[in-house]
């Protein structure tokens, strides 16, 4: 015999048939919730990847010409500071004439002060290129105690977008040449594919092996002198994104003295000395920087 349905059954039952309706309704709200998050990364990614510019600075000077420079945080004295130097070099980055900008970070001082940043600095002296010091960054520090020391980090982009639209630009086939290590100071330059040395060099190293790219520290001499050639080291980059560059005191007689670095983004030249290369230094030359990874490496000896 069959039960008639009670009222209370039929209300449960149509209760039952109206939920169903939600239900459908909330997964494909959920799908296209989905749909849109995949779709929207697709877009971010499709436009970091146009936004990425890279330059072909081919071994040519970067200029950091103070005159350019807007304080963008603090003025380069104090940890976190950032200056922004305008329109450091201008290439064609392919295809397209690409003027670059260049953000120093004073990224860390450890018992150690910047007396002065660009300005009244005392590293460079005449240079044995046609270019002059001012095209140089200087800064002079003085450190409290044995291994006090500043850094600065090196980021570059294209004109006009930092801070507000950052682009950042990776450099190909760059040289900075680090000057005036002397007194006893010593010079960090980190991701180096090889360096370069006088022959007559009066710097150490800390390199021993084990390949490249490599950070390596170069220490001074107890001698003293201006922009000497055998007191300082050239660095390759056959890639740079950014860069680490720290300056400090490597022995206790030159604790609580005011001491002078600078960083010229060029090869200054080794006449009267001879070169001499650790490493090997690339040219890299890119194929195609819109559909290709692929690059080209030329070796120099």
């Amino acid at each position: 015999m069959s039960k008639e349905k009670t009222s209370q059954d039929r209300s449960n039952e149509d209760l039952r048939k109206s939920k169903k309706p939600a239900k459908d309704n909330r997964s494909r709200v959920a799908l296209a919730l989905v749909a849109s998050i995949l779709a929207f990364l697709v877009v971010a990614v499709s436009q970091s990847a146009s936004a990425a510019v890279t330059c072909d600075i081919g071994f040519e000077e970067i200029g950091f010409d103070y005159a350019t420079a807007t304080n963008i945080v603090g003025d380069g004295t104090h940890v976190g500071d950032s200056v922004l130097y305008s329109g450091v070099a201008t290439r064609t980055c392919g295809g397209v004439p690409t003027t670059i900008d260049a953000l120093v970070t004073t990224s860390a001082l450890v018992d150690a002060t910047v007396v002065h940043y660009e300005v009244n600095t005392a590293s460079a002296g005449p240079d044995t290129s046609a270019n002059t010091t001012t095209n140089f960054f200087e800064v002079d520090i003085t450190a409290l105690r044995t291994g006090g020391h500043a850094d600065f980090t090196f980021a570059f982009y294209k004109q006009g977008t930092y801070p507000s639209a950052p682009v950042p630009i990776t450099l190909e086939n760059v040289k900075a040449t680090a000057i005036d290590i002397d007194n006893k100071t010593y010079g960090i330059l980190s991701s180096l594919d090889s360096f370069t040395l006088a022959n007559d060099t009066r710097l150490s190293h800390d390199y021993a092996g084990g390949g490249f790219p490599a950070t390596v520290t170069f220490t001074g001499s107890p001698s003293n002198g201006t922009n000497d050639i055998r007191d300082r080291v050239t660095a390759s980059y056959s890639t740079l994104q950014s860069f680490m560059y720290r300056v400090g005191v490597g022995d206790k007689d030159s604790n609580g003295q005011t001491l002078y670095f600078g960083l010229a983004f060029q090869d200054l030249g080794w006449s009267p000395s001879t070169p001499v290369t650790t490493g090997t230094e690339y040219t890299r030359s890119s194929i195609s920087r819109i559909h290709s990874p692929d690059c080209r490496w030329t070796m120099r000896r």
